[in-house]
């Protein structure tokens, strides 16, 4: 089977070079020319940036890091830049883009679904090193495209304020909800407290406990003391002595007074001593809820003020790094890559039917005969 080299298929294409030239400067010209037909197509470029997370103490991310550092697990400015890119990818973008400039017209669409598949051709949105945002538009009418991008800018903070307005409605809501929760335990367990208290006559539970203890010893040591010292008087004197029925006089009713610390009186301030421990209990429970609704309602205070402020405010919620300006230059076709890319196809399908014609066709002969021959 005959083969042909790099040098011998060089010299066919050389000595066949002014009809390869003639073909492909015929297809580069014809293509310049068509070329020259087709629409400029301009592009105008914004810059934005999302806001990092404020670190005030009524922020949210503020709030949340009070709670532990959680700021960082959530990635505050990580959602703002996915949300940014959602809405620019939305249909509601698009099509209230499509509404305000006529687009299905200028674009000869038949309905927004296609229209809406034009400008999301159109569209593009890349996101920097430094998680800036650039949005880009294409279109034919130069002196348009920096209007559009910039109210696609003003679409993009509208749906964003209204998605965040609300994100804060649902979050005020849902706070509130809670703090009225909070606010209604506090109320029942401060009545409650009230009443425990005033069942028990109880004014202050600790400072109350310590002086009845106190002045319970204090009167059992003069009983003690009392006590012995009638015992020693019984031994020095008569049975019937004054000094002795006076001893025994004063030791009963020291005894009375200091059985008073066993009794439930509400006259009086001293608890009784046997329901001490079943009081502490009741007090020291019933305080721990009140702490614990109070600490829940001092977190949920700043919550609900933030959320309350969120919901109204409607400030820009990004800055905008580099406005879109009216281009100077087209961003396409570009025609000069055009011309090059046919010219390129066009030497490399000649060189093919050359080699075709000069080789290709030996070869399926002496295959086609090789295989009758062995047919035979």
């Amino acid at each position: 089977m005959p083969t042909m080299t790099i040098g011998q298929f060089s010299k066919l294409l050389y000595s066949k070079r002014k009809f390869i030239f003639i073909i492909v400067f015929i297809t580069s010209s014809v293509t310049a020319i068509t070329s020259l037909f087709l629409p400029n197509w301009y592009r105008s470029t914004a810059v934005i940036m999302p806001p990092s997370p404020s670190q005030s103490p009524l922020s949210g991310a503020g709030l949340i890091g009070q709670l532990g550092g959680l700021s960082n697990v959530l990635g505050l400015s990580g959602q703002d830049l996915t949300r940014y890119l959602a809405i620019l990818k939305s249909r509601t973008l698009m099509e209230k883009l499509a509404l305000k400039y006529n687009l299905q017209e200028e674009y000869n669409t038949s309905n927004m679904e296609e229209t809406v598949e034009v400008i999301e051709d159109n569209l593009e949105v890349e996101v920097g090193d430094e998680f800036q945002i650039f949005i880009s538009f294409h279109d034919k009418n130069q002196d348009n495209i920096a209007e559009i991008t910039n109210y696609i800018c003003i679409l993009l903070d509208s749906l964003n304020i209204d998605l965040k307005t609300s994100n804060a409605k649902n979050n005020r809501e849902f706070i509130e909800s809670r703090v009225e929760v909070i606010l209604d335990s506090l109320s029942l367990l401060q009545t409650k407290t009230e009443k425990f208290l005033d069942k028990e006559g109880i004014l202050n539970l600790q400072a109350q406990i310590e002086a009845t203890i106190t002045t319970a010893a204090e009167i059992k040591t003069i009983i003690m003391a009392k006590e012995t010292e009638l015992a020693i008087a019984k031994q020095t004197f008569k049975v019937e002595n004054s000094k002795i029925n006076q001893l025994e006089l004063e030791i009963a009713e020291l005894k009375k007074q200091y059985n008073t610390f066993y009794i439930d009186d509400k006259e009086i301030l001293f608890p009784n001593l046997t329901k001490v421990p079943t009081l502490e209990i009741k007090y020291l429970k019933l305080q721990r809820e009140l702490d614990y609704y109070s600490k829940v309602l001092e977190f949920l205070g700043p919550q609900f003020e933030f959320s309350k402020i969120e919901e109204a405010k409607s400030i820009p919620t990004f800055q905008i790094l580099s406005k879109p300006a009216r281009p100077e230059k087209k961003a396409k076709p570009r025609r000069s890559l055009i011309v090059l890319a046919v010219a390129f196809l066009t030497f490399m399908i000649i060189t093919y039917y050359i080699y075709w014609q000069h080789y290709g066709k030996d070869m399926l002969h002496n295959y086609m005969t090789n295989s009758t021959n062995n047919d035979k």
